[in-house]
Order: C-alpha cells, then structure tokens, then sequence
C-alpha cells in the first residue's frame, strides 16, 4: 500500500491540530542583514512593529 503525505507552507494557516496530518514548512524572512524563519524564529507581532518604522520591506525566499 502507498502512503500519501501532505506537505505546505506556513502560510497556508492550516491550524495546529495534528489530527489533520498535514505537515506545515517554515519560509525565510529576509530582513536587511537578518534571515528568519516564519512562526520559528519571528512572529506577527515583532513584523508589524518592524513595518511600522522601516521603509525597506522584508523579502522571503
């Protein structure tokens, strides 16, 4: 028999549960010299206050 896995980004917002057995990945934030990984290593919070007094939007990969 084949196993079938499901595998998406972070920015799917699939919820944590883990009865749905659906793997989420982290992408990379690029913030000037800084590269970050989404919901790991930054969260929401800490993104919008750096928007807020930048002008250099972050990239990701």
């Amino acid at each position: 028999m084949t196993t079938v896995g499901l595998l998406t980004d972070i920015t799917a917002s699939i919820p944590p549960e883990r009865e749905l057995q659906i793997e989420t990945i982290a992408y990379y934030v690029h913030r000037e010299l800084e590269t970050l990984r989404d919901m790991i290593e930054v969260q929401p919070e800490p993104v919008a206050r750096y928007l807020a007094q930048t002008n250099r939007l972050p990239t990701t990969s």
